[in-house]
C-alpha cells in the first residue's frame, strides 16, 4: 500500500484483498489475539506503560513490545520488532517500523509513515469487540510486506515442526 497526499483508497499491488463480512473476515485472520492479550501466548521484552521505550542501536535487536493502554499510543521513534499494541495506535510525523505489528484497535496515520513487514489491526473483532475503521489520514505511507523483515521479527518464535510421515535421523544435528 502507498498513499501520497490525501487520498485515503487503499490501492496497492498486488490488490488490497476485500476479506467480506466479518465473520468470514474473523475466520482468514489466524491470530492467537486472546493469547496473545492474555499473555499466554509469548512473553515481551518490554512491556509499556511500565517499561522504558528501547534504543534500536544494534541492528540485531529485534524486541517483543506489548502495549496495554486505553488511550490511543503513538509509536515514539523509528523501531523494529514485534510490536503489539493492545489498542488503538497512532503514527505521526515521520516515523517508521520493521517487523510486525498487531494492533487490537484501528490505526491512524498522519504524517510520512512507512511500515515495512506486515500490519494487522482491529484484532480485537477476534474478542468479540467493535473496532473503528483505521484513518490513513493524510501525508504519505509506505506500508509494504517484507518477508526478511518479518522473519527478522519472529524469529526467536521459530524451532521445530513435527511433520506427518516423515523421520529424521540426524536429530541431533538440529
Amino acid at each position: 500500500y502507498t498513499q501520497t497526499g490525501g487520498s485515503s483508497v487503499p490501492n496497492g499491488t498486488p490488490n488490497i484483498l476485500n476479506m467480506g463480512m466479518q465473520p468470514t473476515a474473523n475466520s482468514m485472520v489466524p491470530v492467537d489475539w486472546a493469547g496473545i492479550v492474555g499473555g499466554t501466548v509469548l512473553t515481551p521484552d518490554i512491556t509499556l506503560p511500565g517499561g522504558a521505550w528501547p534504543s534500536f542501536a544494534a541492528p540485531s535487536f529485534w524486541p517483543v513490545i506489548y502495549v496495554d493502554q486505553v488511550a490511543p499510543w503513538n509509536l515514539p521513534t523509528d523501531g523494529q520488532g514485534f510490536l503489539i499494541v493492545k489498542n488503538d495506535m497512532n503514527l505521526t510525523g515521520s516515523v517508521s517500523w520493521r517487523g510486525v505489528i498487531l494492533v487490537g484497535g484501528r490505526i491512524t496515520s498522519s504524517g510520512s509513515n512507512t511500515i515495512t513487514g506486515a500490519l494487522i489491526t482491529g484484532l480485537n473483532v477476534l474478542l468479540g469487540q467493535t473496532v473503528a475503521a483505521s484513518d490513513l489520514g493524510s501525508g504519505t505511507k509506505t506500508f509494504q510486506y517484507n518477508s526478511c523483515t518479518v522473519a527478522s521479527a519472529v524469529s526467536r518464535f521459530g524451532g521445530l515442526a513435527p511433520l506427518r510421515n516423515a523421520s529424521v535421523d540426524n536429530w541431533p544435528s538440529y
